[in-house]
């Protein structure tokens, strides 16, 4: 079992999904800021002091990663809150 349930392997090392992130946006917070509409201040403390995306922002990092195709792990999707589940128009549809 995993120390930290939010960890994924990768290889022979793990990622946490907000190091995914970041790394499908290029490792860099002006991208993931600018994408999610967001201060590239406020983006480089997620990464750098807290370590975390705060939950009220994760929604528009997510619409940001599905406008943009940028694939990531199911821990990472799930970590911004995606369910897998198909949104209601298109399963009424």
């Amino acid at each position: 079992m995993l120390a930290n349930p939010s960890e994924y392997r990768i290889g022979d090392w793990f990622m946490e999904p907000v190091d995914e992130i970041f790394a499908a946006f290029g490792d860099s917070p002006t991208t993931l800021a600018r994408e999610a509409g967001a201060k590239v201040q406020t983006v480089h403390a997620w990464r750098v002091t807290l370590r975390n995306i705060p939950t009220w922002r994760r929604a528009a990092v997510l619409a940001a990663v599905k406008r943009l195709g940028l694939v990531l792990s199911p821990a990472a999707l799930a970590y911004l809150g995606d369910t897998g589940a198909a949104p209601v128009e298109a399963a009424a549809a």
